[in-house]
């Protein structure tokens, strides 16, 4: 059952493996349509049909529509109503005592400027989910997760998102930061996984789902091989149709790299070539 195209109440379940059969089921008070739907727990081939369908007053309880999962999600942080959408902190699979929880942040309110990120994804709003260590966090604490609502996930959807990493203290190409993006209901899949120290700068991704119907909940992973400094940050989380994925019109901000002692005095040489040649011109010029 839908409501306002997006969220939606389960209002019956029924398992049938290959066979025909009736079923009934009250329906609640409220604006909605229904929506009829085959789940698949693997990749097998199936199908199903439906007839006879008829709507009838009856007697029963009254009971009032209320949403449980979604069609569709989108969350760019900047809601001044719900900033997290619903995401929440999640420790399954995770020693509790080694999670870092998220919080919301623009790059005017982080604690750490230098790890950034010093500017916005350029696609939405200020706001972004931001996670991270410094140097005064606990070594035991160096995994964070978090999950999103309940979405009615099917195979021809796909997720995209925004994801920044930058850190410090690590060797070079140590990739001592991973991120995994999973979809976890009817069983547990990997949607899109990397290990990394940088990720010079806002980049932005897009995968498909397996070729799966079920409704489940989209899981987000960091985890650290060993504790270091770092700045984790997601935002612009879009999950819908493949084919129904707005096109991001806004130009991406630049790529960066991150922030060292070298470049600030390479700019600092330049600009003394440059007043040493126009003192030169000057002096000619009175001559």
């Amino acid at each position: 059952m839908v409501s306002d195209h997006i969220t939606i109440e389960i209002i019956f379940i029924f398992f049938l493996l290959s066979n025909r059969s009736w079923a009934y089921t009250p329906l609640p008070i409220g604006n909605y349509s229904l929506l009829f739907r085959m789940d698949s727990d693997y990749e097998v081939s199936s199908s199903f049909a439906l007839d006879s369908i008829s709507v009838h007053s009856c007697e029963y309880p009254q009971t009032y529509f209320y949403g449980t999962s979604y069609l569709e999600f989108a969350c760019d942080f900047d809601s001044r109503f719900d900033s997290t959408c619903g995401i929440r902190d999640d420790y399954t699979d995770l020693n509790p005592q080694s999670v870092l929880n998220y919080t919301i942040r623009s790059p005017n309110t982080i604690a750490d400027r230098e790890l950034g990120p010093r500017q916005t994804t350029g696609w939405s709003g200020e706001w972004f989910l931001y996670w991270s260590r410094s140097e005064q966090t606990s070594s035991t604490l160096i995994n964070g997760q978090f999950k999103t609502p309940l979405i009615e996930t099917n195979r021809d959807m796909c997720i995209r998102f925004a994801y920044f990493v930058n850190s410090t203290g690590g060797q070079p190409n140590e990739n001592n930061t991973k991120i995994t993006i999973s979809a976890r209901g009817c069983h547990i899949a990997t949607l899109w996984s990397i290990e990394l120290d940088h990720s010079y700068g806002w980049q932005l991704v897009t995968e498909t789902f397996h070729h799966t119907a079920c409704t489940q909940e989209i899981y987000f992973q960091i985890t650290q091989q060993r504790p270091t400094r770092v700045a984790v940050a997601f935002d612009d989380i879009t999950i819908a149709q493949c084919g129904s994925l707005d096109v991001l019109t806004t130009v991406a901000p630049p790529t960066t790299t991150p922030f060292n002692k070298s470049s600030s005095n390479s700019i600092n040489s330049i600009l003394l070539i440059l007043t040493l040649f126009i003192f030169l011109i000057i002096k000619f010029s009175m001559q």
